[in-house]
């Protein structure tokens, strides 16, 4: 039996190619500053809460089991707000160097529960996806309260 969904398709078709970037682990108020990159970028919450702003739409709260996705690469805040203070990833990346967990972590003076969240960069066949990718909204938001449990998005997450 054949279990490939046209989604599937999609992505052999665009050639797309992922590495993970980053693993944000954060405490108290954060806030990393990500420039536009010619690649997707996708950002899921495994605990915690976090916010994504994309300059001309409304800040997207994410909560664990959500998902954001820029299918081309926009310019965009990852952070503990829908507002405040940031910081560019060069800079936050630079600070970072060195960690055998390979995980970026902001441990601010707030006690609580702290945030996860599994940031990806995918680049894909520019030639072949322009036209796909120009249909596409600049953010895509996938509730984990509306995924079905057990789903691939949500399966993927729990590893």
């Amino acid at each position: 039996m054949d279990t490939r969904c046209p989604l599937d398709d999609v992505l052999d078709l665009l050639r797309v190619r992922g590495a993970v970037m980053a693993n944000v682990r954060a405490r108290g108020a954060w806030g990393i500053s990500l420039p536009r990159v010619p690649k997707a970028t996708l950002h899921a919450v495994t605990a915690g809460v976090c916010w994504v702003r994309v300059k001309g739409q409304p800040p997207i709260e994410q909560l664990p089991g959500d998902v954001v996705l820029l299918p081309t690469g926009a310019a965009h805040i990852v952070a503990s707000a829908p507002a405040g203070p940031t910081r560019t990833w060069s800079k936050v990346a630079a600070g970072q160097a060195g960690n055998p967990a390979h995980e970026c972590v902001f441990d601010g003076p707030a006690s609580g529960s702290s945030t996860h969240v599994i940031c990806a960069g995918f680049e894909y066949d520019h030639e072949v996806a322009q036209p796909l990718l120009s249909l596409m909204p600049a953010v895509l938001f996938l509730s984990g309260r509306e995924m079905p449990e057990g789903s691939p998005v949500q399966a993927t997450l729990r590893v």
